[in-house]
């Protein structure tokens, strides 16, 4: 099935639980790391937390209530399949998450949501965005938008940290 089958609409709060299963099922899938020494253990335990948890009932509360942020869903039925989210900032732009699920990759729907969130932010400022460093099918997707590495180091503070202490690293793409 592609792309031309399903719809990308605007996301709700009723959506958020939806959004939140879905970033679990990518995690496990993309993030475990042996050199990085993730584990999937470490993304269970994450999406088990209390602090994901409350993470999810604060979406419900504000998703698409503030004209600067954006977020978009694709689903299959009832179910979320793809998600994108935008921030627009003063100084630049941000496709802040971009996720298919492993089942429906390559089918164009990240393809899809991309094209959507590029362009609700607009040409005006610089967007931003950060992968996993090794993540290369994100950051070869990224790159065929015209994103390119900046070169920035990530301060690890803003670093996605997992219940175990270790933090996913990341890279900063950025399309001018």
């Amino acid at each position: 099935m592609q792309s031309d089958n399903f719809k990308v609409v605007d996301a709700t709060g009723g959506d958020a639980q939806g959004i939140s299963d879905l970033l679990w099922e990518t995690w496990l899938e993309t993030y475990p790391n042996e050199k990085a020494g993730i584990t999937k253990d470490d993304i269970n335990a994450k999406y088990l937390s209390s602090e994901w948890k409350r993470g999810t009932e604060r979406r419900k509360g504000v998703m698409n209530a503030r004209p600067n942020e954006h977020t978009w869903v694709i689903k299959d039925g009832e179910r979320i399949i793809a998600m994108c989210a935008g921030v627009k900032e003063d100084d630049k732009n941000w496709i802040q998450a971009l996720y298919v699920s492993p089942n429906y990759q390559k089918r164009g729907l990240g393809k899809k949501l991309m094209e959507v969130g590029l362009e609700w932010l607009g040409n005006e400022k610089p967007v931003m965005i950060h992968a996993a460093s090794y993540n290369k099918n994100a950051i070869d997707f990224y790159k065929s938008f015209g994103f390119s590495e900046s070169g920035i180091t990530i301060n690890p503070s803003l670093l996605s940290t997992l219940p175990s202490g270790i933090k996913i690293p990341e890279v900063e793409l950025r399309r001018i």
